[in-house]
């Protein structure tokens, strides 16, 4: 298993990637759409064309509107609202979000929560679970097993979502977190992204092992609550 923590990115460096991958993402459907609109003038009387372009560039603009609001979304000023945060009620609620996806792809979610708080923002907690759930779903093609454990080792709660999916490969758990890095197909590359700089907010840490075809571990590290 290869573990790597990640660390602050220099801001400069992280920003020269943003620009850039925002830039690429934006031109690939531009480029789609425009190559449809070129040929239109000469395969308008073909129907299989004409049924192409009507599934092919909706799909397109809305990749592009995706992309937008996630963006705007990031780049929104928004006031931490910190109050205490109860794992075992935070994690009901996302279960139930759940439940529907995980009974169709015939993946089991085993949880494991202690009764214990930490002191951040709901919504941004909320949200990391969300995405990196997401992520293991996507990861395990047929049926697996994702377990959440919440545990408290003296002053930290660790939270800990581990898959048997597909796994990573070693090259590329550097780069995971990284603003618009994805191996999907359709993905923004921007959830993991975003889940990194809220675990920051939160003064959380991030580690993560995985291997190729063995799964994956992700393991936050929080502030216990005080009383």
């Amino acid at each position: 298993m290869y573990e790597k923590k990640l660390n602050q990115k220099d801001k400069m460096e992280s920003l020269g990637r943003l620009v850039s991958g925002i830039a690429h993402e934006i031109r690939n459907p531009l480029t789609a759409i425009k190559t449809y609109i070129d040929l239109l003038p000469m395969k308008y009387d073909n129907e299989k064309f004409r049924a192409k372009i009507t599934n092919q560039v909706p799909k397109e603009i809305d990749r592009l509107n995706n992309l937008l609001l996630e963006l705007l979304d990031y780049s929104k000023p928004k006031e931490m609202k910190k109050e205490i945060i109860k794992f075992k009620e935070l994690i009901d609620g996302i279960r139930e979000l759940f439940i529907t996806k995980l009974n169709k792809e015939n993946i089991i979610l085993n949880c494991d929560i202690d009764d214990v708080s930490i002191y951040g923002d709901k919504q941004q907690v909320k949200q990391i679970l969300i995405n990196l759930l997401i992520n293991s779903i996507e990861a395990i093609e047929g049926k697996g097993n994702i377990n959440l454990i919440v545990k408290e080792e003296g002053n930290s709660i660790i939270v800990t979502i581990e898959d048997d999916g597909e796994g990573i490969e070693e090259k590329n758990l550097k780069t995971i977190f990284d603003p618009f890095y994805t191996t999907k197909p359709t993905g923004t590359g921007l959830g993991l992204f975003i889940s990194y700089k809220y675990i920051k907010e939160n003064e959380g840490e991030i580690k993560i092992k995985s291997k190729k075809g063995q799964g994956t571990r992700i393991d936050i590290t929080f502030k216990k609550a005080e009383e």
